[in-house]
């Protein structure tokens, strides 16, 4: 099973992932992990460049691109791994692209015309594996963006983090859009405190059916 599990910074993606391994080594299943961008690898040089605001003038379609093809750079191994292994885990994916560049959309249509490109960029075009299972985090947005900024000691890494109004804007587009795609929400707070890490990690394996 190709599992991705999304969302926003600081909804605990990776400490959730490194949970699901752990339990995958508990129960003698076989996996691989994965991490998208891939910022410790060339594939992502544009990425890195266009988050240090490089890059003035960009459309969503051409943002989406950088990502796109940091992907496609592993997908020969992803597709290995998917092949010869019980289980590949992602932090993050093509729902990512949506969700950053669906956000700049000033109308529906506009917003719809965005997520066709990516999807028919990634999966058509680039031939990249589409994911059994999409799990978003939901994490409300002041809560990430609180946690986000205490774990970063309250400095900004990139143009997304910089604009609240941006981030608050790709959580309700991207909590409507995984609504709409029959995706997996799982609620990771309760009213203005985050659940506690292994509760949420239980409510994963319940979808999972693991």
């Amino acid at each position: 099973m190709f599992i991705v599990i999304d969302w926003v910074d600081a909804s605990w993606k990776t400490t959730q992932l490194q949970l699901l391994a752990k339990y995958l080594d508990k129960i003698w299943k076989t996996y691989d992990e994965y991490d998208f961008p891939q910022y410790d690898r060339q594939s992502s040089f544009f990425v890195k460049e266009y988050l240090a605001w490089k890059f003035k003038y960009i459309t969503a379609q051409q943002a989406s691109l950088l990502y796109a093809l940091d992907r496609f750079y592993s997908k020969e191994q992803l597709e290995k791994s998917i092949f010869l292994k019980d289980f590949v885990l992602s932090n993050r994916y093509t729902t990512s692209n949506i969700i950053h560049q669906a956000t700049k959309a000033k109308t529906d249509k506009e917003q719809e015309n965005i997520i066709n490109f990516i999807e028919y960029i990634e999966y058509e075009v680039l031939w990249l594996p589409k994911p059994d299972k999409v799990i978003f985090l939901d994490m409300h947005i002041d809560i990430a963006r609180k946690l986000n900024l205490e774990r970063w000691k309250w400095k900004w890494r990139d143009i997304h983090e910089q604009n609240y109004d941006y981030l608050k804007t790709s959580y309700l587009k991207s909590l409507n859009f995984a609504k709409n795609t029959w995706r997996t929400i799982i609620k990771c707070y309760d009213k203005n405190k985050p659940l506690w890490i292994n509760a949420i990690h239980h409510k994963i394996l319940k979808v999972l059916w693991i």
